[in-house]
Formats: C-alpha cells, structure tokens, sequence
C-alpha cells in the first residue's frame, strides 16, 4: 500500500515512454497506473481535492463541451456509431483527474517534468544519429526512432516546452541549470523541426491535442 503511490508515478512516465517506443510499454504501464492508483490509501482524499485545481475545473468544461458536441451530432442525424467513436478518441483525457490526484507535490511534479525531457533528449540524440546515417524506423524520413514521425515531434515538442517551462518558471532551479534546460528546449525544438517535413507538417494538427491509442 505505501509503495501504490510511487508506483502509480512512475507508470505515467513508463506510459510516456511507451508513447513514443512500444504500444505493449504503453498498455503495462497503463495497468500500473491504475492497479496503484486504485491501492492508494488516501485515494477519497485525493479526489475530493480536485476541485481545488484550475485544470481539473477547465477539463470538466471540456469534458461538458464534448458531451454537448456528441449530442448536436445526434440531434443532426449522425450515426451514434460514429459519435461514440469520436468520444473514444478522446479517452486519454479520462486519466488528467487520474495524473492531478497523483501529482499534487511540487517535488513530484519535478520529477516527473525532467524525466520527460530526459527522454525528448535521448530521443533527439537518437534522432540526430539516425539523421547522419539516413536510418528512419518507419522506413521513410531519415531521423524517425520512435514509433512514428507525428509521435516523435510531440515527444520533441513536449520536451521543449517543459524544458522551458522549468527554466524560466521554477525557482527552485540555479541559473547554470535554466541555462542547460533553455538549451535543451532549444535542441529538441531543432531536432524536431529536422527529423522531417512530414513531422512538422503534422504537429499544428497532431500534438497540440493528442489524442493516443491505449
């Protein structure tokens, strides 16, 4: 029981990391997440907090506004096979009360910021390899190592972001340490802008609002 709670932790960085290698990774971590979230002992506690978080409240507006545009779709004569397919695709955002209960610590929220960002920098470093040697997994766009183009951009992207983020937000970081994560942000933002036109052409569309596959 006392251990659910860096289990659950941990499982949303190996579902992070099984996002962009391994569906199989993905779907374990998964199962991780919630078999300790679910072994949390102050689980009651945990979700009756939730409505003191700002993201919490904005995604149950948007969670109302799906349910509203599903219904528009009906009243309009679309096919609830197809409605009910385009709220599956949105099943993702179903963990964000799950990832908020668990993250509720500053230190814990670090963590798990920089291993996203140590996994955008050896995917970039793997991606600038694989550039040189005009290797691509997917067969096509020399520089692609993860699962796919659209999937490599949004780890890049991703980890450009919170690299950033860290360094210019969090105050508990030294000044050498802003400096290295800004050149982070500014490595996996290269990188991903170079893996391909495909990758770039994708992520207006793509990563702004993933949307994973469990």
């Amino acid at each position: 029981m006392r251990r659910a709670l860096p289990v659950a932790r941990w499982s949303v960085l190996g579902m992070v990391v099984g996002a962009g290698v391994s569906p199989a990774l993905l779907h374990a971590a998964l199962l991780l997440l919630l078999i300790g979230f679910l072994a949390l002992p102050d689980l009651g506690a945990r979700l009756a907090s939730l409505g003191d978080q700002p993201v919490f409240v904005g995604w149950i507006v948007f969670i109302a506004v799906l349910l509203l545009a599903a219904l528009w779709g009906l009243a309009q004569g679309v096919p609830a096979a197809r409605v009910a397919d385009g709220l599956l695709g949105w099943r993702t955002l179903l963990l964000i009360p799950i990832v908020l209960a668990l993250f509720d610590e500053p230190q814990a929220q670090r963590r798990f910021a920089i291993g996203v960002v140590i996994f955008a920098v050896l995917g970039a470093l793997g991606s600038l390899v694989a550039l040189a040697v005009g290797y691509s997994k997917i067969g096509i766009f020399p520089g692609i190592v993860l699962r796919n183009q659209v999937t490599q951009a949004m780890i890049f992207a991703a980890g450009a972001l919170i690299a950033l983020a860290l360094a210019t937000l969090d105050r508990a970081v030294s000044q050498r340490t802003r400096l290295f994560l800004a050149g982070v942000a500014r490595s996996c933002s290269s990188c991903w802008c170079s893996c391909s036109p495909a990758a770039v052409a994708s992520w207006p569309s793509s990563s702004l609002l993933p949307r994973w596959r469990w």
